[in-house]
C-alpha cells in the first residue's frame, strides 16, 4: 500500500492513501519542496507521442517538479496502488486539507502561488 503522511515537525496530522507512477511513469523518488501550487488546473500529456491525456478540473495541485505534482485525483479508483502517470494522486476527501498544510501559503483570493525565497516549498519526501 502507498501512503502519505503529512507532519508538522515530527507530528503526524493526516494520512491517507495515494497512487504513485506506474512502471512505465515512475514517480521520481527524492526530497523536493512545492514550487507551485495551483487550486485548480488541467493536465495534458507533455509526450502525446508516449501517451496522451487531457484531464480538466484536477484540484488542489502542488508542483514539485516541472512535470510531477501532488493532487486530487476524482477519477482514480486505485489508492494504495502504482496507478498514475507519475504524479502523487490524493483521494478528494484529503487533498484540501493537505493543500491547506503545506507552504507556500495561498494569498487569499488567488488561484496560484510560487515558491520564494521569503515564502519556500514545504518539503517532499517520495520513497520507495
Amino acid at each position: 500500500e502507498q501512503t502519505l503522511v503529512l507532519y508538522r515537525g515530527t507530528t503526524p496530522l493526516r494520512a491517507t492513501l495515494v497512487s504513485t507512477g506506474r512502471k512505465k511513469y515512475p514517480t521520481p523518488p527524492g526530497v523536493y519542496r512545492v514550487l507551485k501550487k495551483t487550486l485548480v488546473t488541467e493536465f495534458k500529456s507533455p509526450r502525446p507521442d508516449l501517451i496522451e491525456y487531457h484531464i480538466k478540473d484536477v484540484a488542489w495541485a502542488m508542483h514539485f517538479t516541472g512535470l510531477h505534482a501532488m493532487h486530487g485525483a476524482w477519477w482514480n479508483r486505485g489508492f494504495g496502488a502504482n496507478v498514475s502517470l507519475g504524479c502523487v494522486d490524493i483521494p478528494s476527501a484529503d487533498i484540501r486539507v493537505i493543500f491547506d498544510q503545506m507552504e507556500p501559503k495561498m494569498v487569499p483570493g488567488w488561484w496560484q502561488t510560487g515558491a520564494t525565497p521569503d515564502n519556500p516549498g514545504s518539503v517532499i519526501r517520495i520513497r520507495r
